[in-house]
């Protein structure tokens, strides 16, 4: 990915909500399945 890319996806990440960025980093960056976020974050 190129560097503006990533600049701009990052900065977009880091403008949602606390709550969205721990979902998107549970899914993408450890590989959780939705079922594991739901639980972890205790949306059941």
């Amino acid at each position: 990915m190129n560097k503006e890319i990533l600049a701009t996806v990052n900065a977009a990440v880091e403008a949602l909500p606390e709550e969205l960025r721990t979902a998107i980093s549970l899914r993408e960056m450890e590989g959780l399945s939705y079922d594991e976020i739901a639980r972890v974050m205790d949306c059941r």
